[in-house]
């Protein structure tokens, strides 16, 4: 009798111990379910925020002057110029940045200070996306030939500019018509200055889209101008 018994509450046990394995793994096989899912929903929603982009190009110096095209540091390291070039555009912006910097306060894209920013460039159909983090994501301005820049903070609704920003970050959204874009060649640029360098946003839109515009503007080459207020 008693060794019935006990074989009961071992079999119980065992019974016991089988649901309590299956349930675990149910309820693993569910959650993984739910974090893959939850993946593939994220990953959606990033293809839908980058598509149509492709990547651009951001140049210390200016890239639309003296007619020899994208001929500065760029910052990524993939098109860079000769030494003396680079030396060339830093004489230019340290005779007429006054009030931005001093010359021994001269950056360069291997500085710590760019790098720790993390400036990216996208390019879509319509418009350019400029992405920068920490606090010099605050430094920036638009040229406007013989004007003095402008503070991103001061640029105009008018200007078509979409811009998140706060101390700590700058997301900008500039379209290909907005206020001084440069057309050169195939590509359109955005003349900037951060801490007094000039800086270019220089991106290649998505022709079949914009094919009939880019023509207008070859055509019709646009030039620096002071930004309407």
């Amino acid at each position: 009798m008693c060794n019935r018994m006990i074989r009961k509450r071992k079999g119980a046990g065992v019974y016991l111990a089988a649901a309590v394995i299956l349930t675990c793994y149910f309820a693993q096989t569910l959650d993984c379910y739910r974090l893959k899912k939850t993946e593939r929903r994220e990953g959606r929603k990033d293809a839908d925020a980058t598509n149509g982009f492709q990547e651009g190009t951001i140049v210390f110096g200016r890239a639309f002057e003296k007619g020899s095209g994208l001929d500065s540091q760029v910052t990524d390291g993939t098109n860079k110029s000769s030494s003396n070039a680079y030396e060339e555009d830093e004489g230019d912006y340290q005779a007429d940045a006054a009030g931005w910097m001093s010359p021994t306060q001269v950056a360069s894209p291997q500085d710590s200070s760019w790098k720790s920013m993390s400036p990216s460039l996208q390019c879509g159909s319509g418009q350019l996306k400029f992405r920068a983090v920490e606090p010099g994501a605050s430094q920036f301005a638009v040229e406007q030939g013989n004007a003095p820049p402008m503070p991103l903070s001061q640029v105009p609704s008018t200007c078509g500019y979409s811009m998140q920003r706060n101390s700590h970050a700058l997301v900008m959204l500039v379209p290909y018509d907005g206020c001084n874009m440069v057309q050169e060649g195939g590509s359109y640029v955005l003349p900037m200055r951060w801490q007094g360098i000039p800086v270019s946003l220089s991106g290649v839109p998505n022709l079949p889209h914009l094919l009939p515009h880019l023509l207008l503007q070859l055509l019709l080459p646009r030039q620096l101008s002071p930004i309407p207020l």
